[in-house]
């Protein structure tokens, strides 16, 4: 998550919430299905690792 100021969190308590919980990911109907794989291989990779760590 981007910081532009120390102590963010303190300001947007509700953000830094919800910045820790939530998973943005690029969906859209121009990616080509390359970019897809992409996006599908990355989320992927990323949930294996947390299985991994945890």
């Amino acid at each position: 998550m981007f910081r532009w100021s120390r102590g963010a969190g303190e300001d947007f308590p509700a953000g830094e919430q919800a910045a820790l919980e939530t998973l943005a990911i690029p969906v859209y109907p121009e990616l080509s299905e390359v970019q897809q794989q992409t996006v599908v291989c990355a989320v992927a990779e990323s949930i294996n690792l947390s299985w991994r760590t945890a």
